[in-house]
């Protein structure tokens, strides 16, 4: 039986990593430029209602009508030092991250009983077809860090060390 999870930015956040968008939006305005297309796209960033990396993207592709098509290296300015910055900014609080203050124990728990925090009858359901099948856990990231990959590396490595 497979179990699948679907990992987001939250998991990032749990583990002490300072990866929301208002981390980077607050880091990126202070990064100085002299190129004013820059400037310019640091303001609106300022004005608009970016609460969450999707709001961010979106306002991106909507940012795009205040070019014309005679001003796409414009455009592309200001996505390449956004993706640049974001890249800097994440690898920046993955280097922070040590995979060591995992707790081994919880984070296994929390993936082989999953379901304990559920309310009874979802979790006798869930209990009921996850007994005596052999179970391949597997995880869909939606992150922008390797912190899961390291993390999930680290917790086989000491489980084995320590069989």
């Amino acid at each position: 039986m497979d179990v699948t999870f679907l990992v987001g930015n939250g998991f990032d956040i749990s583990a002490g990593l300072h990866t929301s968008y208002k981390d980077f939006y607050k880091w990126y305005l202070k990064r100085p430029t002299t190129i004013e297309t820059i400037k310019r796209f640091k303001a609106e960033i300022q004005r608009g209602m970016y609460d969450t990396w999707a709001d961010f993207e979106v306002g991106l592709g909507q940012y795009t009508s205040n070019f014309s098509e005679h001003d796409v290296n414009n455009f592309i300015e200001c996505y390449n030092d956004a993706y640049i910055n974001i890249r800097e900014f994440l690898q920046m609080q993955e280097g922070n991250f040590n995979t060591n203050t995992i707790d081994i124990d919880s984070f296994r728990n929390g993936i082989v009983d999953f379901y304990n925090d559920l309310a009874p009858l979802e979790r006798d359901k869930i209990h009921s077809l996850l007994v005596d099948n052999n179970i391949d856990f597997n995880f869909i990231s939606f992150n922008y860090t390797n912190i899961l990959n390291n993390v999930c590396s680290s917790t086989a490595k000491r489980l084995h060390s320590a069989a």
